[in-house]
């Protein structure tokens, strides 16, 4: 991330700036860059503009959404348990509604289809195969 892609005025809200920390951090620990655009077979996302296309079709996606389909993304293979999910939505402590993960994964797979995030019980969660 050059020290261009973001700037702040003073004075420095904290809490703007705590945020912008929490996404540098979670972008850096995932192995993303701002906005690079990741894909799975079909599936394409980019997450500065929010957008996924599946089979050539846009899918607006709200900020929660495209963090957790983000986050399954750029580690395509692994499982994601629910904390660590729940922390690549909020960060560092954020209070959080017990179900909040499972709301934003019933919601992608209403986007983008019922196969494409799996469920490993008593895991957590992964990308599922995405064939043409």
């Amino acid at each position: 991330m050059a020290l261009s892609d973001h700037s702040m005025l003073k004075p420095i809200a904290l809490d703007e700036l705590t945020a912008q920390l929490r996404a540098t951090h979670r972008r850096l620990e995932m192995g993303g860059d701002d906005g690079a655009e990741v894909e799975h077979g079909i599936l394409k996302l980019s997450p500065s503009r929010r957008i996924a296309t599946l089979r050539g079709e846009q899918v607006a996606l709200t900020n929660n959404e495209c963090s957790v389909l983000e986050t399954l993304l750029r580690k395509k293979n692994q499982i994601f348990s629910r904390a660590q999910l729940e922390e690549a939505l909020y960060g560092w402590g954020e209070a959080i509604d017990s179900n909040t993960v499972e709301v934003y994964i019933h919601y992608l797979r209403r986007k983008l289809g019922a196969n494409v995030i799996q469920t490993v019980r008593g895991v957590g969660y992964q990308l599922g195969p995405m064939q043409a």
